[in-house]
């Protein structure tokens, strides 16, 4: 059975199966049982395999989070843990890898008003998790966020200054690279999106978000839709020294 076979069959994409057969990315148990039933493996060979997902896919820092983290969303953090490179376009806040802890607990305070406080806090600890691959110089990370996001106030100024800061720092590291699109620029973007690369042959992926879901596109066409677009939005906004410039003048 060649790959594109089995992909078709258990209803994923080759290029998932390919991530799942280099050993790139955890393989979710339900895909498991899918290539099995695909596979025809039956008895205790299956039982032990998916004893193993389930093992494997509890190994990730983010399960611990498992009560705030819907099932969508834990795919993409599985993915962005195995990225190596990921260019992002931010159009409504600061993306998560950049955000302070008072930025991140103010948005989320008034995008999910009917959370409790600690599921807040658990929120607002796993985007700081995240950031540890960031920090660490493990994943290389293009940012680029539009010029009405960093006017847009979560919290009190004194949050948005120490955000502002945060950003200069962050752009400064040698694996960031951090772009402000002006407002002015002659482009147009529906929505926010993420483009990941990881280490394999065909490895790119495109995500996006909406407010109760996910869309994880992985076809050439698709792919290649948005790295154009996301070259087209690299090529109007402030260069990377601009952008730092531009963010310290903002708290003068």
């Amino acid at each position: 059975m060649t790959s594109d076979a089995a992909a078709a069959a258990a209803d994923i994409s080759q290029s998932s199966l390919s991530r799942v057969e280099n050993a790139v990315v955890r393989i979710p148990p339900n895909t498991v049982k899918a290539l099995l039933d695909v596979y025809g493996v039956t008895g205790e060979r299956r039982d032990a395999l998916l004893t193993l997902a389930r093992e494997a896919n509890r190994l990730g820092w983010w399960h611990a989070y498992g009560d705030v983290l819907p099932d969508w969303f834990e795919v993409y953090i599985d993915l962005e843990a195995e990225a190596e490179t990921l260019s992002v376009y931010d159009h409504q806040f600061v993306n998560g890898l950049l955000q302070t802890e008072d930025y991140a607990r103010a948005l989320l305070t008034a995008s999910r008003p009917e959370d409790r406080p600690e599921e807040i806090d658990w929120r607002v600890e796993l985007h700081m998790a995240r950031q540890a691959k960031v920090s660490n110089g493990k994943l290389r990370l293009h940012t680029i966020i539009e010029e009405c996001v960093l006017h847009r106030t979560y919290g009190t100024q004194a949050v948005m200054s120490a955000q502002i800061d945060r950003m200069v720092q962050i752009a400064r590291l040698s694996n960031v690279c951090v772009q402000v699109l002006p407002a002015r620029s002659p482009v147009g973007v529906l929505g926010s999106f993420t483009l990941l690369e990881f280490t394999v042959a065909d490895p790119s992926g495109v995500y996006l978000e909406n407010e109760i879901g996910a869309l994880y596109l992985e076809k050439p066409e698709q792919i290649r839709h948005y790295s154009r677009l996301y070259d087209r939005l690299r090529a109007v906004a402030l260069s990377p020294e601009a952008s730092v410039a531009h963010l310290a003048q903002m708290k003068e």
